[in-house]
């Protein structure tokens, strides 16, 4: 990502896309808050053109989705989630390392034990789940340094 005259300028899919920044955002992930350059795009979700709808950005990359859609706009375009239901628009999910040497040596060297604490399932996901967070900490500490110096 690039920050420039407040524009900031992304990859999504391979397109380069720039966007001009409406200002910051706290957003809650997990127990912590991360602040987040606030954008607006225009979107296409369920067959149906959306324009200018509200996103916080945080670099996506190498996780599975490379975009989550907010609770905001699933209500005011009257979606309904149904809990009981998991991953119905999707086949498979495979989980995948943060592209990052230390996550790689924290999840071979954590693995065993979170097995153990957890079971197999959910220890791999929980296990996942933690070097995604400490490896977007320190993504996000990064970026924000790199604002701060703006």
């Amino acid at each position: 990502m690039d920050i420039k005259d407040g524009k900031i300028t992304c990859k999504l899919n391979g397109k380069k896309i720039t966007k001009k920044i409406l200002g910051r955002k706290n957003v809650k992930v997990g127990d912590e808050e991360e602040d987040r350059v606030h954008v607006l795009f225009d979107v296409k979700f369920a067959g149906k053109e959306y324009e200018d709808v509200e996103f916080t950005l945080d670099n996506r990359s190498n996780r599975v989705y490379p975009v989550l859609v907010g609770r905001q706009f699933l209500t005011d375009n009257r979606f309904t989630v149904n809990p009981s239901k998991k991953f119905m628009m999707v086949e498979s999910l495979t989980e995948k390392a943060p592209p990052d040497a230390d996550m790689e040596r924290f999840i071979k060297n954590q693995k065993q034990d979170f097995i153990d604490r957890y079971g197999k399932e959910k220890g791999m996901e929980i296990l996942y789940a933690t070097a995604w967070k400490m490896f977007n900490k320190k993504q996000n500490e990064a970026f924000n340094s790199v604002l701060g110096s703006l």
